[in-house]
């Protein structure tokens, strides 16, 4: 859940500040941009098999899922879920464990339909991805960022921490909102120990922020909705 809530952050920040050069952002193999859930999961499926069902969130499921799944919001436990599980009844969410693509694999891939149509395509860090991204759409803008830590150490000592945070875009936030871009760091956890955040994410800005939009009002509306439940058991009592 942390994880995507930092990339979340991140997009945000990056829909609001990046000017790549000008491309049309189409996306590659079966994920191209604006594509309906058939076109997409049907011809993923026939490399990897029937599509399944998982109610919840698979970033805190001990299982190790193999396969492809339509991940569905857990309407009862909502602490459970996804951060982007779709509560909106316009919005779907799916998961591939490993994908290949012109002989490399990119892994973990999140895909998130409005609409019926492919908004984002999120997936983990991959050299080979990143070159098949150039190769096909020319060198990205790059930009480093410093990356601070708070920590505190085996001595319990307060301090800060800095790495550095690197981001390859491709494509614009112009007039459709499509662009792609890469993300690695590494950073400190709070007792000083060295860890790594990295990750990929081809995405219409537009059509994902109204993906978020959606599921937002949906999920206020049922935690509203059992508040008013839970009242109205309460009074009856």
């Amino acid at each position: 859940m942390k994880f995507l809530v930092s990339t979340f952050i991140l997009f945000i920040i990056l829909s609001s500040s990046i000017h790549a050069q000008q491309i049309k952002m189409e996306g590659f193999g079966p994920f191209k941009m604006g594509k309906s859930v058939d076109e997409v999961i049907n011809t993923v499926t026939k490399d990897k098999g029937k599509l399944k069902t998982f109610k919840g969130s698979i970033h805190m499921s001990s299982k190790s899922l193999k396969g492809v799944f339509e991940i569905k919001a857990d309407l009862e436990n909502t602490s459970n879920n996804e951060m982007a599980a779709p509560y909106c009844s316009d919005a779907r969410l799916f998961y591939i464990d490993e994908f290949t693509i012109s002989g490399f694999t990119i892994q973990k891939i999140y895909l998130h339909f409005y609409k019926n149509e492919l908004v984002e395509f999120h997936s983990e860090y991959s050299t080979d991805l990143n070159d098949a991204m150039t190769a096909k759409y020319g060198e990205p803008a790059k930009k480093t960022d410093p990356v601070i830590s708070h920590c505190g150490g085996v001595s319990g000592t307060a301090l800060d921490m800095t790495t550095q945070g690197y981001t390859n875009t491709w494509g614009q936030t112009d007039s459709t909102g499509s662009y792609a871009y890469s993300y690695l760091e590494d950073n400190y956890d709070s007792d000083c120990h060295k860890q790594y955040l990295s990750f990929f994410i081809m995405t219409n800005s537009v059509k994902e922020r109204a993906f978020f939009d959606c599921n937002y009002a949906a999920e206020k509306a049922l935690t509203a909705q059992k508040a008013a439940d839970k009242k109205k058991k309460s009074s009856d009592f």
